[in-house]
């Protein structure tokens, strides 16, 4: 066996062995399958965040009598270059090491991040260099945070398996949450009341209650069957929880024995977002799908998914705005892109 130690800065992660038809299902995610999405870009503050990178060093394993690297391999190399940023270094290696035993055309376009440009350059975007603040209690890599109403607080969620309460003036940890299996995927909380959300690879997703300060109580919902990529707040007394199982699902916060609707698709689906005025689930999938749902599950439209008018890849995360009066919806996808879109909604609801 070759092993090739690269250094990146990345939380420490594992490969997950497993059968030849897991790996082709899961070859486009790294390090853990469908479960984690810590490059999906965000564009809302509820709920979408960029992760937090930390130094680690990935090892790879491949038999020197293969004469292509396997899927998973390729695909790490690609996950790599577009999600953490300044590894320059790792980039190079895997590229070389690539194409040196494969060949040009087996490898996925680089995806290569331009270099950061210090000096006085001259540019219409400012930039942010120095950071305010740093929470850093989490072991592991910060795949997602949000508010808490009030704006005082933030969670933020960890493929450590925990979520962690900071006070942002502080930056001391409040609380730690834990009870989840697996990984973390997401975190949401509730845009007026003192909740929160926590969805996992462990298939299930977490209800933590803040309001009163002396009880924080949990509620584990175990409804769906494979990773929860995300879970979301309503305005009203909802959450709507989205799945690799290929299902959404619309919980009913006054009894959630059981889904008061079930959407099924026909692909994994990643981080929804609804819109808050008129309740319309966006539901970005896999297969480059997005699709708009109604809270009782009514399949409301299908954005377009040509290379012309809409995304060419994987499609990562949504975001409704509430404000724009024509660009009221944002998809962001694995193709560089995030694309504004202007869904007539009055009319959508009255075809329904």
């Amino acid at each position: 066996m070759l092993l090739l130690i690269v250094s990146y800065t990345l939380e420490t992660v594992q490969r997950a062995s497993g059968s030849s038809q897991s790996q082709a299902q899961n070859h486009r995610r790294f390090p853990h399958g469908h479960g984690h999405r810590g490059y999906a870009p965000a564009l809302a503050a509820p709920g979408c965040s960029l992760p937090t990178l930390a130094a680690a060093q990935l090892r790879l394993q491949l038999p020197l009598t293969s004469p292509v690297p396997p899927p998973w391999l390729r695909s790490a190399r690609a996950r790599l270059l577009r999600t953490a940023s300044g590894v320059c270094s790792t980039n190079l290696i895997l590229d070389n090491f690539l194409k040196s035993i494969c060949g040009e055309d087996e490898v996925e376009c680089s995806d290569k991040d331009e270099p950061d440009v210090d000096g006085d350059v001259s540019s219409d975007c400012p930039t942010i260099r120095v950071p305010l603040t740093s929470l850093k209690s989490h072991q592991g890599v910060v795949i997602a945070a949000d508010w808490l109403v009030g704006g005082k607080q933030v969670v933020t969620a960890s493929w450590d398996r925990t979520a962690n309460l900071y006070d942002v003036e502080t930056a001391e940890l409040v609380h730690s949450l834990t009870g989840h299996d697996q990984e973390l995927t997401h975190c949401c909380t509730h845009p007026t009341q003192r909740l929160v959300v926590t969805s996992s690879r462990d298939t299930t997703f977490r209800l933590w209650d803040f309001r009163d300060p002396s009880i924080h109580s949990v509620n584990v919902f175990q409804g769906h069957t494979d990773t929860v990529t995300s879970a979301v707040f309503t305005v009203g007394d909802n959450v709507v929880s989205g799945s690799d199982d290929r299902t959404v699902k619309v919980w009913d916060l006054k009894n959630m024995r059981s889904p008061i609707a079930t959407i099924r698709t026909d692909s994994a689906i990643n981080r929804i977002n609804v819109c808050v005025g008129q309740k319309i689930i966006a539901l970005p999938h896999d297969n480059r799908q997005v699709r708009l749902f109604d809270m009782s599950g009514v399949r409301l439209a299908r954005l377009p998914r040509s290379s012309r008018q809409g995304h060419r890849r994987m499609v990562c995360c949504s975001a409704w705005s509430e404000d724009h009066p024509t660009c009221n919806l944002f998809t962001c996808g694995f193709d560089r892109q995030a694309i504004g879109w202007n869904i007539n909604i009055p009319a959508l609801l009255q075809e329904k």
